[in-house]
């Protein structure tokens, strides 16, 4: 999953069918990238039955809300992050000893019981 897709789904929200992908006109970063290319009539569609169903659109913010607390909080986000910092050390760890350490990720409790993650390079 990447982008909405990681978020979104008909429980918190009115995922937008797309008519197809169309190649990115920028000659940036973007270059030989494909974008979705949304559908116009169902956004319509969708837009209107939001209108008209104020209650199930409230209930569905409501979810998303909890949702995105759940699963990307600052917290949540940090202790991915740190994990995955943990993971990369162990790896050089093995695979080139622990001379070759380009990171030091120290634990220091903080007033609220976070972990700081302290980077030296």
């Amino acid at each position: 999953m990447s982008g909405p897709t990681a978020f979104l789904d008909e429980e918190v929200g009115y995922p937008l069918a797309i008519d197809g992908l169309e190649s990115v006109e920028d000659k940036g970063a973007f270059e030989g990238h494909m974008w979705s290319a949304p559908s116009v009539h169902r956004l319509k569609q969708l837009m209107s039955h939001v209108v008209q169903n104020c209650k199930e659109a409230q209930k569905k913010g409501r979810a998303a809300r909890a949702s995105m607390i759940k699963s990307f909080a600052p917290p949540v986000v940090a202790q991915q992050i740190i994990a995955e910092f943990w993971r990369i050390e162990k790896e050089r760890a093995q695979t080139q000893g622990p001379a070759a350490r380009i990171l030091r990720i120290t634990r220091r409790r903080r007033r609220h019981g976070d972990k700081q993650l302290v980077l030296y390079p």
